[in-house]
C-alpha cells in the first residue's frame, strides 16, 4: 500500500485565498526576473525559475534511479518530498536576489542577517498562497536523504549551466564560476551510513561523471582574472 504524501494534508486546510492565482503568477514572475550568475556575462542567461525547473528534473531522475536501483529495505526515498523541496529551495531569492558567494558568505553576521531576510520572504510566500507547508519544506530542503538529492541536483544544475556555457558555446568568462565547483563537489558529503550499497553505487557514479565533466570545463582558460576569491 502506498504511503500518503504529507503534502496531501494541505487540501484539508480549506480553499485557497482569494488572491491565490495572482499570488502564484507573481511568484513565478518574480522567480523568472532574478538572474543567476549575476556577476558573470552569459551567452544564454539563466533565471531562478529556469534553474528551479532544471533542479526538479535532475532531482526526479536521481531520486527515481535511487528508488529503482537501491531497493532500500528500511525506507525508500519519498519522491514527493524530494520534488516539493526542489520546487521551493530557491524561492527565497525572490526577496534576496541571487547573491554571489563572496558576498553571501563574507561573514557570519552577514549570513545570519540574510537568513532572516530569506525566512521573511518564504513566510510571505506561504501566507500569500495559503500554503503553510512551504516554510518547513524550505527550511529542511537540503536535510536528510531527500535533502541530499536536492543538494546534488542543485550542484549538477550549476555544473550543467557552466558546462554548456564554456564547452558548448565557448563562453570562457564562465570559468570563474567553475573554479569553486571542484571544492563544492568534493564537499558534497552524502553520509555513507544513510545509503545501502546499491544506492552508493548510483551516487558515486553520478559524482564521478560530474567530476569528469568539470575536468573538461577546467581544460579551458579565462583570459580575464577574477578580482574576488570564491568562498
Amino acid at each position: 500500500m502506498d504511503r500518503p504524501s504529507p503534502y496531501a494534508t494541505v487540501a484539508s486546510q480549506g480553499p485557497p485565498p482569494p488572491s491565490f492565482l495572482k499570488s502564484l503568477f507573481s511568484l513565478v514572475h518574480d522567480m523568472s526576473a532574478v538572474q543567476r550568475f549575476s556577476r558573470l556575462r552569459m551567452v544564454h542567461p539563466e533565471n531562478v525559475l529556469a534553474h528551479t525547473g532544471m533542479v526538479c528534473v535532475f532531482a526526479y531522475a536521481i531520486a527515481s534511479t535511487l528508488i529503482e536501483k537501491g531497493r532500500r529495505e528500511l525506507r525508500p526515498l519519498d519522491l514527493s518530498v524530494v520534488l516539493a523541496r526542489a520546487v521551493v529551495h530557491d524561492m527565497d531569492e525572490t526577496i534576496t536576489g541571487d547573491i554571489v558567494r563572496p558576498t553571501k558568505y563574507f561573514s557570519g553576521t552577514l549570513r545570519e542577517e540574510l537568513g532572516k531576510l530569506e525566512a521573511e520572504g518564504i513566510s510571505n510566500i506561504a501566507a500569500a498562497l495559503g500554503l503553510p507547508l512551504i516554510k518547513p519544506t524550505f527550511d529542511f530542503a537540503k536535510y536528510g536523504r531527500e535533502g541530499y538529492v536536492v543538494k546534488l541536483a542543485d550542484m549538477l544544475s550549476a555544473l550543467c549551466t557552466v558546462y554548456i556555457e564554456v564547452c558548448v558555446v565557448g563562453n570562457s568568462a564562465m570559468m570563474q564560476a567553475a573554479q569553486g565547483m571542484k571544492r563544492g563537489l568534493k564537499d558534497l558529503h552524502y553520509g555513507p551510513e544513510r545509503w545501502n550499497k546499491a544506492e552508493l553505487v548510483v551516487i558515486d557514479a553520478i559524482l564521478d561523471e560530474a567530476n569528469v565533466m568539470l575536468d573538461v570545463v577546467m581544460l579551458h582558460s579565462n583570459p580575464l582574472p577574477s578580482l574576488h576569491k570564491e568562498r
